[in-house]
């Protein structure tokens, strides 16, 4: 089937793409039969009773990052085998691209591949939703096998949310989180904005008998392990990445699992569990007066939003390590300057940055409106944000009016007449 013939493709563009980057190459690339006329492609690296198999994030695998990382596995004792599903399934990377992937797929690479070494213990690594994808495989698999034993789920950044998450809304799990049964390891990059919801994640998991370790990744954010540029000092967090999985491993080996609680039906990934971005402000459900918000700016200034009552305020949530937030901040310095500062106000507030770090920041890339700093994240929780950049817009009464979860170009016309038909605003020529 295609499968089969996208492997032979698969191995002549990866030896091209490996030359002209490290030339790092698996120890070998071959096919794995799944059943039912079903054939992956498996990159091999390391030879070990222990071994990993690893399974992409929804952006694929960059084996220019991703086959030097899995070489240093091997080095520390490791077997490590690669799954691009990307290509054997002929999708593009991107945030819905997993849901391609039927989750029964992923059940029978994991039994295929136990079958072959049933004395061995297996581990499971997988980033985003990957993690969500390999869980679901996971789940079907014990239902099939309920003596199929996997020795621990090895998970970075893991997105098991049940839908993309509206600005505002409280965060929902896919009913796989509760189902799953496995000692859990999560690495979680404190650059993100899951790592304030690690916490409901780890006890959602919890409630089917796994057992969940996590370690915060200092200086780093999420896919650090695999951009083709590394931001700040993410390449000194990715070169320690092989060490701390082996630490990993053996902490996972230290557990021993309760007995398993059903409390949710697993079930595939659809499209409906991974919504797309909105393009443009939407209206925001309901009629809610804003959350109570009174924050310092870098000046020390307070700023309460009980104050700027009788404007339109429009409040970004963001982080300096977050690209599509910084790369709106000119738009927003020249929406403001489109409404009368009488009438019209763009607030932003840093999430979970020391000033030292915010100010440094914008020395390079100026904000020309107020931010306001929230070290402790103490809005996270009371405004439900989930991701970064999150923006709301509140009426002149301090009620929620437009909201819009992700990066937006704010100064294009589109936006302004969303503004000025909601708000009555009048954009200066």
């Amino acid at each position: 089937m295609r499968l089969f013939l996208m492997a032979v493709l698969l191995v002549v563009q990866w030896a091209v793409v490996t030359v002209r980057a490290e030339t790092v190459l698996p120890d070998e690339t071959g096919l794995l039969d799944i059943g039912d006329d079903l054939e992956v492609t498996v990159h091999r690296f390391g030879r070990s009773a222990t071994r990993v198999l690893w399974f992409p994030s929804e952006t694929g695998f960059n084996t220019e990052r991703v086959f030097p990382l899995a070489r240093k596995m091997a080095g520390q004792g490791l077997e490590v085998h690669l799954f691009p599903l990307h290509e054997d399934y002929f999708i593009a990377p991107g945030r819905n691209s997993l849901n391609r992937v039927p989750a029964s797929h992923i059940a029978a690479i994991i039994r295929t591949s136990v079958s072959q070494h049933p004395q061995d213990p297996f581990y499971l690594f997988s980033a985003g939703r990957g993690a969500a994808l390999v869980a679901t495989g996971l789940a079907i698999l014990q239902e099939e096998s309920p003596d199929t034993a996997i020795a621990g789920l090895l998970l970075m950044h893991p997105n098991f949310t049940a839908n993309t998450v509206e600005p505002g809304q409280a965060v929902e799990y896919l009913p796989v989180t509760t189902r799953t049964y496995a000692p859990v390891y999560i690495f979680q990059p404190e650059k993100s904005g899951r790592r304030w919801y690690l916490e409901s994640l780890v006890e959602a998991l919890e409630q089917g008998g796994s057992q969940v370790l996590t370690q915060l990744i200092a200086d780093a954010g999420e896919g650090y392990l695999s951009r083709s540029q590394y931001q700040d000092d993410e390449a000194e967090q990715a070169a320690k990445f092989p060490s701390q999985l082996v630490q990993a491993i053996e902490e996972l080996q230290e557990l021993e699992l309760p007995a398993r609680k059903i409390v949710a039906d697993s079930r595939g990934l659809t499209q409906d569990d991974v919504a797309a971005y909105k393009d443009t402000l939407q209206p925001y459900p309901g009629n809610e007066l804003a959350p109570v918000l009174s924050l310092p700016d870098m000046e020390g200034r307070m700023h309460d939003l009980k104050d700027y009552r009788g404007k339109v305020v429009l409040l970004n949530f963001w982080a300096s390590w977050c690209p599509s937030c910084v790369h709106e901040i000119p738009s927003l310095g020249n929406l403001q300057a489109k409404f009368s500062p009488d009438d019209f106000v763009v607030l932003s507030v840093d999430l979970g940055e020391e000033k030292e770090e915010v100010a440094a920041f914008l020395e390079r890339v100026p904000a020309d409106y107020p931010v306001m700093l929230d070290i402790e994240g103490t809005t996270v929780q009371a405004w439900k944000l989930s991701a970064f950049p999150t923006t709301f817009v509140l009426d002149r009464e301090g009620y929620i009016r437009l909201a819009y979860f992700g990066g937006l170009e704010w100064d294009q016309p589109d936006v302004l007449e969303v503004l000025e038909a909601t708000f009555g605003l009048q954009a200066q020529k």
